[in-house]
């Protein structure tokens, strides 16, 4: 209940019985009477408690849905008479001035209750007070509210006397809508600036004016007869360009990707609607031209975001640069914005290893630019991101500035301690040397591989690179690189043209522990964030951050799911250790060391200083095969030598900080002087590219991103439904061509045997065996360009796939993995045979 003439809301409890207040207690009416005239209620229950009873429960007046405790302080047993005289009562807590804010429980406090009873005479003068607010106009009220589109436009199936819009382009969508939803065909009989009547098609009775209320007032439905007699229509004049655009505007902003044949498919689905190809392109291009425009109008908001996310995430760090050449020139062009979440420092700082992974990638929206971005790594190898910035080009300026704010939100200082992980991009390389002088830089071998295979494109090739990369101690690695300078002695001095510190872990640092030489997980984040890079600057950043929001959520459930003390991936790893460790054999002399053979190689494992001298256990502090070894001699569980950063205590605290809800855009302060041009947009030599640029063998992985190369898929026959041939080369269409001519039997020469002479269940006959041309068979290739020539029976492609599969699986570029490559050997030679 409130003061000063406002309205609110009471409720008074009266010692007795429990229930409502009986019809007959005058004392209850008095005080009802009282109340409502003096304080000016405009909502009064009055109910009954026994004696006793501090709190009893009651329903919440505004909502009427869950009941709550109220306090009773004072109890009265006045008469009506002693009531009516000045009776001091005060209402010491109140409900709420606004009901429509009550959501939640609360206490009420009582200071007066009464067990006075109410005379036969009084009853007919304590009747309800009349609500200033019918409940059918309020419900009107409500539904004109709920006006969203949604994809089956459920909101618009009934039009109302009385429906009021705000222009007559609203009311042309609202009532183009119920066409399109209802199957109805309408046509327009008036429209000017003042009225609109339609219609139906086929002359139903169905009726609708609409007209102004008063000049300057809105719009509403004056008449209205909504019977039809005729069928649905499946062509509709109603279903507009800028009915069908609004409708499509989401979807089409959040994927603009979106085909115009989906488009036509999903009014189809809906409402059996056919739109033709060239009017519902058109409706795309409309909303990509509104779009365009909300790509300008976001930089102007930009300030007010990032204001937004200051207040709702307090200690974050939100910069925005302006550029000084437009400065100059008397205007506001934005240049520059850097993002870094308190949470995710939070994080970082609670258990995650101190590695950072450094990567940009093109934004694809109308203001085109970089978006660059700081990931660290958690236990399981999830990226964990840091901070991320929009900037106009990729350039040694841009990601000074970058460094310089992310050493700044992550206390990096001069880099010490720190290990850091890119691809070489333009003017990355020499700012972290200059910003981080005591860093450690890695380079991903994936970005030498690309660059050094343009050379050396052999399998084998690529599969002693990654070899060598993988190389853990000095001496494995010179092996690799002997073993490579057997096939090429060039190969080598190329590959060492980039130093082998930045790239092998025979020089990794072992202070980070993490022996990644690759900068996957930047990819993934940039996978991550496709569908994003496409939107205008405000919904891309609140995009990435719903996401990041979402996924410290998600990534905390799954870390309570862990069935170990470690993370998933550490177990993995330390069990394939231990299956080597089995082939293992260990001798100690029984002081500080151990020596340890795994097969030809001796290694001297220290359990005092947790050293190997193959340096897996210093790189990533989890027991290798000859510590495992070490440790199990000496009774020693091997797992209680794993570093504390893979343990679930490590991932716990990470992900126990979350990013905080951010208001929408209506709670935005958005001031004049926020205004802001976009970036220029720097275009490039050339025709732009729609596609990235593949290497070999890239395209079978790809899931319908890009269009897919038919290199390795299996060909099948359109006749006859058999692999290995297509129906312009199937044997039984053969059959009606001419019979091969006889040629006298005489035994086959070495150089004309024919492969298929070593297929089990081929038995060729005479005439084909004496004309088989004279081939030379080098491999599978061979045989599938074999069975083009018409004189040859079709070969079994299953079981030619399967050899050719088996025997590339692991040198495939591209998918060598050190899983399924290295410690896969390893352990089959420790499997019994």
């Amino acid at each position: 209940m409130g003061g000063g003439g406002r309205r609110g809301s009471l409720q008074v409890r009266q010692r007795g019985w429990k229930g409502e207040f009986a019809e007959g207690d005058s004392g209850i009416r008095t005080l009802q009477n009282v109340l409502s005239t003096q304080s000016n209620v405009l909502q009064l229950q009055l109910f009954i408690v026994e004696e006793g009873e501090d709190y009893v429960p009651a329903l919440d007046i505004s909502q009427l849905n869950e009941p709550y405790p109220i306090t009773v302080d004072a109890v009265t047993n006045c008469d009506s008479n002693q009531l009516n005289e000045s009776l001091p009562i005060t209402v010491d807590t109140i409900i709420n001035d606004d009901i429509n804010q009550l959501n939640e429980a609360c206490l009420v406090t009582i200071d007066a209750v009464t067990d006075g009873e109410s005379s036969e005479e009084e009853k007919g003068e304590n009747k309800p007070f009349a609500s200033d607010h019918d409940s059918d106009e309020l419900e009107f009220f409500r539904r004109e509210k709920k006006r969203e589109v949604t994809e089956k436009l459920d909101n618009f199936l009934e039009l109302e006397k009385g429906m009021s819009f705000k222009n007559l382009d609203e009311a042309k969508r609202i009532v183009s809508y119920y066409s399109i939803v209802r199957k109805r065909g309408l046509r327009v009989v008036k429209s000017d600036s003042t009225r609109l009547r339609y219609k139906c098609d086929i002359g139903c009775p169905f009726l609708c004016l609409i007209s102004e209320v008063k000049k300057g007032q809105g719009f509403e439905i004056k008449t209205l007869e909504t019977k039809h007699t005729c069928q649905e229509a499946f062509k509709n004049r109603r279903a507009t360009q800028q009915a069908l655009a609004h409708y499509f505007k989401n979807k089409v902003q959040n994927n603009p990707k979106y085909k115009v044949k989906d488009m036509r498919k999903d009014v189809d689905d809906h409402f059996s609607l056919n739109i033709s190809y060239s009017k519902m392109k058109r409706v795309k291009r409309l909303i990509l031209e509104k779009l365009e425009g909300s790509f300008i109008d976001d930089f102007n908001k930009l300030e007010a975001y990032a204001q937004e996310l200051r207040d709702s995430n307090p200690g974050s760090d939100m910069v925005i640069n302006i550029s000084k050449d437009a400065l100059e020139q008397g205007k506001r062009r934005f240049s520059r914005m850097y993002v870094c979440f308190q949470a995710l420092k939070n994080g970082w700082r609670a258990g995650l290893r101190p590695f950072i992974g450094l990567d940009g990638t093109f934004l694809k929206g109308k203001c085109k630019g970089i978006l660059l971005v700081a990931l660290g790594q958690d236990s399981v190898k999830h990226f964990y991101p840091l901070a991320w910035a929009v900037v106009d080009r990729e350039t040694t300026r841009t990601w000074k500035w970058f460094i310089e704010l992310l050493r700044n939100s992550l206390d990096l200082k001069d880099g010490e301690g720190f290990t850091f992980m890119s691809d070489m991009q333009k003017g990355l390389i020499g700012v972290v040397g200059q910003l981080l002088p005591k860093a450690h830089h890695r380079w991903c071998v994936r970005h030498i591989e690309a660059n050094w295979a343009k050379t050396w494109r052999g399998v084998e090739m690529k599969k002693l690179l990654w070899w060598s990369a993988w190389s853990t101690y000095v001496e494995e690695f010179q092996d690799q690189l002997k073993t490579m300078g057997s096939m090429s002695e060039q190969a080598p001095e190329d590959l060492l043209w980039y130093p082998a510190q930045h790239w092998c872990r025979a020089y990794f640092d072992t202070i980070c522990k993490n022996q990644a030489c690759e900068n996957n997980f930047t990819e993934s984040f940039n996978k991550w964030i496709l569908e994003a890079r496409s939107k205008p600057i405000i919904k891309m950043l609140e995009d990435i951050r719903i996401k990041v929001m979402n996924r410290l959520k998600d990534l905390e459930e799954e870390g309570k799911k862990w069935t170990r003390d470690f993370s998933p991936y550490a177990m993995d790893l330390y069990k394939n250790y231990k299956i080597i460790a089995h082939g293992c054999h260990v001798q100690s002399n029984e002081d500080l060391g151990y020596e340890v053979a795994e097969g030809v190689d001796r290694h001297v494992v220290s359990l005092v200083r947790k050293k190997c001298t193959c340096r897996t256990w210093d790189l990533t502090r989890i027991p290798c095969p000859h510590a495992i070894k070490a440790l199990e001699h000496d009774k020693k569980e091997p797992l209680d030598e794993m570093n504390w950063w893979y343990s679930e205590e490590a991932d716990m605290l990470v992900y126990q900080h979350k990013i905080q809800p951010v208001r929408g855009e209506r709670f935005r302060k958005v001031y004049p002087s926020h205004a802001m041009e976009p970036p220029k947009v720097h275009k490039m030599v050339g025709r732009p590219k729609t596609k990235r640029v593949r290497e070999k063998d890239e395209a079978r992985k790809r899931e319908g991103l890009w269009s897919k190369s038919r290199k390795g898929l299996k060909m099948s026959c359109g006749h006859c439904s058999a692999p290995g041939h297509n129906k312009r080369n199937c044997p039984l269409l053969e059959r009606r061509a001419q019979v091969l001519p006889d040629v006298p039997l005489s035994a086959p020469q070495s150089s004309q045997e024919s492969v298929f002479m070593s297929i089990p269940g081929f038995v060729p006959s005479p005439s084909v065996q004496t004309s088989q041309p004279s081939i030379e068979v080098t491999g599978p290739s061979n045989l599938k360009r074999k069975a083009k020539d018409k004189n040859v029976a079709f070969f079994d492609e299953d079981e030619l796939e399967s050899e050719d599969e088996n025997e590339t699986t692991i040198i495939r570029p591209r998918a060598i993995s050190e899983a399924k490559t290295k410690l896969q050997m390893k352990k089959l030679h420790q499997l019994p045979t």
